[in-house]
């Protein structure tokens, strides 16, 4: 895909983004957290949450390639706006109940 063409589809609001669960996001080979993707974003995902957005991968025609990789809460908000909540819920946890 050509940059250009990559533009066009962002101004038409395709941001080739995809939520996924927080555990595939997972930590990094050496055990760091993972940070975000975003150029000039040094930000680590926030594990209060369930989802996590990530930026797919894309080669482009030059043959260039944009890795992709996750998105931090803030870069999220970008993205999204008002409709950030609505991936962003607590994680669901266990706990024991004493009688």
């Amino acid at each position: 895909m050509s940059k250009s063409l990559e533009n066009l589809l962002t101004l038409a609001g395709e941001r080739f983004l995809r939520v996924e669960l927080l555990s595939e996001a997972g930590k990094d080979k050496d055990g760091a957290p993972v940070t975000c993707c975003m150029s000039g974003c040094a930000k680590s995902l926030e594990f209060s949450s369930g989802l996590v957005v990530k930026k797919l991968p894309l080669t482009y025609s030059d043959g260039s390639q944009d890795p992709g990789g996750f998105l931090c809460q803030a870069c999220t908000q970008q993205f999204f706006g008002p409709l950030t909540p609505l991936i962003s819920f607590p994680a669901i946890k266990e706990e024991q109940i004493q009688l």
